[in-house]
């Protein structure tokens, strides 16, 4: 990391190290927690990015733009997967994947791998409860802008897209993980239930 930014100087890039990891949460929650608390009062927003991600040299001012919308507590691009191969497991992810865009843009479900929030809504002494207290730093983010009378806007041209391929057992484990943490964090929790129940009727 340090080899990489004394190549590009221009940019004003400060690393932090994660000192007190906690057992309560996510080490990137942990993370999370303790940089917005050593950043000075001026920072206006927090942005996140997924490390494996392939973002369009737009996606940031993108993703803040919303933001002139003093009602906008946060923001969140999209992933969408577009695999190399047409394995089932990729078929499943992918489909599994399109059906969930619906979802977050219809109950306001942030997602961490390309989201921007509020200096204000991220230093909220109920936000940094709730992320002391999780392993994921997006879908408890919905309950602190509801308090606070915000919203979620989803930006729609933000894509980060994913071309990795999965296997059977990864698929099924990406998606119980998605499901499971909205179901623990969200507000929301109980609509998406039943919205899960009916649709597996359904098909």
């Amino acid at each position: 990391v340090h080899e990489v930014f004394q190549a590009h100087p221009q940019f004003p890039v400060h690393i932090h190290v994660l000192k007190n990891p906690r057992r309560t949460c996510g080490l990137k929650v942990s993370a999370l927690t303790q940089v917005i608390q050593e950043l000075s009062d001026s920072t206006a927003y927090f942005a996140l990015i997924d490390a494996d991600a392939q973002p369009d040299p737009d996606w940031l001012s993108e993703l803040v733009a919303p933001f002139s919308d003093p009602t906008v507590g946060a923001t969140s691009g999209i992933r969408w997967y577009c695999p190399r191969g047409d394995s089932l497991p990729d078929t499943v992810r992918r489909q599994w994947n399109g059906d969930a865009v619906v979802q977050m843009h219809s109950f306001q479900v942030p997602w961490g791998g390309s989201l921007a929030i509020r200096s204000e809504v991220a230093s909220d002494a109920r936000t940094l409860e709730r992320w002391r207290n999780c392993i994921c730093e997006d879908a408890p983010l919905a309950a602190t802008l509801k308090e606070l009378g915000m919203r979620l806007q989803i930006v729609p041209n933000v894509i980060l897209v994913n071309d990795e391929s999965i296997d059977m057992a990864g698929c099924f484990q990406f998606i119980r993980r998605q499901i499971l943490f909205t179901l623990l964090h969200h507000p929301a929790r109980k609509t998406l239930a039943a919205f899960w129940m009916l649709k597996t009727m359904w098909t």
